[in-house]
């Protein structure tokens, strides 16, 4: 019984340690344009389980996921490669380019009606209807290859057009509003 029982034990521990531990690893598809779908390729070894972080909020447990950032700029994606009993990790900084832009509404005043639009001599493109932005609130980001965008809002019955704002390349262009 005592040779069955260290038998056992001799399997046991040799199983173990034959486990081979996890190595996480990844590559992506580039170029890394905003609000263009990037797909990651799992490289990992010896693991059953992932987890991604994309950085920007949104995360995956697909092995090979596809994701879309929303923002140009850093972003750091991380990967857990788990295994039966351990895990691994990886990290690695994107630069994503592009231009994007919003508003943030910080006067005193509800606007009925928010609008940007590009102008090129005497035509309006890009005309984008915001909705209404009242108070402390933001528009929702948006993606263009303008390097400029106008805006236009409704206060009643009055039509008001703001000055240029420039918008600088590669990263997220914030404006606020203010009285």
């Amino acid at each position: 019984m005592r040779k069955v029982a260290c038998l056992s034990v001799f399997v046991l521990l040799v199983s173990v340690s034959c486990s081979k531990s996890p190595v996480a690893d990844f590559t992506y598809s580039v170029p890394l344009k905003v609000g263009e779908e990037v797909k990651f390729d799992n490289l990992s070894r010896n693991a059953e389980r992932f987890a991604w972080d994309f950085g920007d909020g949104h995360t995956s447990v697909k092995s090979d996921p596809i994701h879309a950032f929303a923002t140009p700029g850093s972003h750091t994606v991380s990967l857990q490669a788990i295994g039966e009993n351990e895990s691994s990790y990886i990290s690695k900084e994107l630069q994503v380019t592009g231009i994007t832009y919003s508003f943030r509404n910080s006067t005193s005043v509800d606007f009925q009606a928010f609008f940007s639009f590009y102008v090129e001599g005497t035509q309006i493109l890009d005309f984008i209807e915001h909705g209404s932005l009242v108070k402390d609130r933001e528009t929702v980001p948006v993606i263009t290859e303008r390097t400029s965008i106008y805006c236009g809002i409704i206060i009643g019955e009055t039509l008001i057009i703001l000055d240029e704002f420039s918008l600088s390349p590669n990263k997220h262009n914030h404006f606020v509003l203010i009285d």
